[in-house]
């Protein structure tokens, strides 16, 4: 039925060969005919066949079905006097190696399969392709897997910690930057360990690290060669936070302005004249209720209006639909309106309460001190058969209609006045000022007005920025000069700067980043997720390091 070259490796010396199906499964039957092994220990050559046993090994799948090979393996006795082992067992190809259960190259495939998709994952696949197996022993596998220590060609790396328990335990990553691919991995983060590699690599002369100092002394100890390249975006962090401790100090001049912003605003507010029936939200409606469109949002009226200008203009459905993110049924409706009705509530039918007959009550006992409520429970106690939403929604369409007088008038809510966080205006001191909302342009610009010690600081935020993005042609040396000031709010970031000159020279001038670093980073965590979490670093180190190889 099946050829036996197909099935088992060909540099395997088998004699009699028989196949059997039984049950999906591929049952092989065969024994050895090598003419002698080889002692483990001595490498001597035996004839002296000791005694037989059977080994039971598993391959890859054959058309669907799984194989399972029973083999008739022999025992040799040494023949070496002089050799500590007496007895052994026989050696076969490479493709069977010492106590295996499995060929190797169904070992190989399992492997990789493990190594993309974790062990419960592969233990499942494995038994829809033929060739089942335990998640342990996948995981037994890639533990197994022997990972060579890389040989650096570029001699640039990136130095990087990564949480293995948030908080708790923590580990430190090395990347080949001109390689793009992870060379070492251990746990703990420490100055010491990072010498000790970097003394057994002498070829690495580049190192862009964060602003970590174990990191700093490691590389100067164990690379004093190696040019240190401080990460911009750690940088900017390192800013961001200092910008958030200078406003949390300012934190009563930025008070004072809240209120000198918000009296401002409302002073300008007050100026402007309300439109108190349309502020109020009361529905408009005309003497002939045909032309009664209802509520109709900004929103909404804004696409209304561009579908009419588009359409004008040639512009098909699909397009217009696609420039106003919109599907095609709202926009093709909104080319055949010429006024875009409202959202109504669904209106009370006429006839559902008694409300007709208490309209002239109503004309003749409402007014501006009366409440709805109150009008209310003097109408049910002459026999109104309404509830109150029916209620009012009836009155307020009488007026709206002016039919009756109008309503008590209450007061003008009060506006929510905004409020900045250090936080929120460090971030806008970074962010240029055409990316941001016009409030929060509008409050910093009077902040800055009011405020000089900030006003500088965000100035000095900016250019250190623009020094990073090499779009400043001011001078790294000058900028350090202004930010350490007696009277500067960045002075300390400047100090930690001066402390780290070389490197954030470095990060400024050149292109090396961190950031390769920082997409191996997401991918550890991909996998240490991928596995619930339960991944030693022992493991993770196989699943990342065997995949770069």
């Amino acid at each position: 039925m099946f050829n036996t070259r197909l099935i088992l490796p060909p540099d395997m010396k088998l004699g009699e060969v028989k196949i059997n199906l039984w049950q999906g499964k591929v049952l092989v039957n065969a024994s050895s005919r090598q003419r002698y092994s080889r002692c483990p220990l001595c490498k001597k050559k035996s004839k002296s066949i000791h005694s037989y046993y059977h080994r039971q090994l598993a391959d890859l799948p054959v058309s669907n079905y799984q194989v399972k090979i029973n083999l008739r393996s022999r025992r040799f006795i040494c023949r070496n006097h002089i050799c500590a082992r007496k007895i052994f067992t026989e050696r076969f190809c490479s493709e069977l190696g010492t106590y295996s259960r499995r060929l190797q190259r169904s070992r190989d495939l399992l492997t990789k399969i493990g190594l993309e998709l974790g062990g419960v994952k592969t233990a499942m696949i494995s038994r829809w392709v033929g060739s089942s197996v335990s998640a342990a022993t996948v995981i037994r596998m890639i533990k197994s897997l022997p990972v060579v220590d890389s040989i650096i060609c570029s001699g640039i790396i990136g130095v990087d910690d990564w949480a293995l328990k948030k908080g708790r335990t923590y580990g430190t990553i090395l990347v080949d930057l001109h390689q793009n691919r992870v060379i070492d991995l251990w746990e703990g983060r420490s100055a010491e360990a990072l010498e000790a590699w970097l003394k057994q690599h002498p070829e690495v002369h580049t190192v862009a690290r964060d602003r970590a100092s174990a990191y700093a002394l490691g590389i100067r100890k164990g690379a004093p060669q190696a040019t240190q390249v401080a990460d911009r975006f750690h940088l900017l962090v390192n800013l961001r936070e200092a910008l958030d401790r200078a406003m949390q100090r300012q934190s009563e001049t930025i008070k004072k302005c809240f209120v000198a912003f918000h009296d401002k605003q409302n002073a300008r507010n007050q100026s402007i004249p309300v439109n108190h029936e349309t502020a109020t939200g009361k529905r408009m409606q005309t003497e002939n209720s045909e032309l009664f469109t209802g509520n109709v949002s900004p929103r909404r009226q804004f696409k209304f209006e561009q579908t009419k200008k588009l359409y004008a203009q040639g512009h098909s459905i699909n397009a217009i639909a696609a420039h106003l993110k919109s599907n095609r049924k709202s926009i093709r409706r909104y080319i055949h309106l010429d006024v875009l009705p409202g959202r109504n509530t669904p209106t009370i039918s006429e006839h559902s309460t008694n409300f007709d007959r208490f309209i002239p009550y109503i004309q003749q006992n409402y007014g501006p001190q009366t409440t709805y409520k109150q009008l209310l429970a003097d109408m049910i106690a002459q026999g109104f058969n309404g509830k109150y939403t029916s209620f009012c929604e009836r009155m307020n369409r009488l007026v709206a209609q002016n039919l009756v007088g109008q309503p008590l008038d209450k007061p003008q809510a009060l506006a929510r006045q905004q409020t900045w966080s250090s936080t929120k205006l460090a971030f806008i001191a970074l962010t240029d000022t055409s990316l941001l909302p016009a409030k929060d342009l509008e409050f910093f610009t009077f902040l800055c007005q009011h405020s000089a010690p900030i006003q500088k600081a965000a100035e000095l935020a900016q250019q250190f920025k623009a020094l990073l993005g090499k779009q400043h042609h001011g001078s790294f040396d000058e900028w350090l000069e202004s930010a350490s000031h007696p009277d500067s709010l960045l002075k300390t970031f400047a100090k930690g700067i001066m402390n780290d000159h070389q490197a954030v020279e470095q990060a400024i001038n050149s292109d090396i980043s961190s950031g390769k670093v920082e997409g191996h980073i997401n991918k550890l965590k991909t996998i240490k997720r991928s596995m619930y979490g339960r991944a030693g670093i022992d493991l993770l180190t196989k699943m990342l390091l065997a995949k770069n190889r």
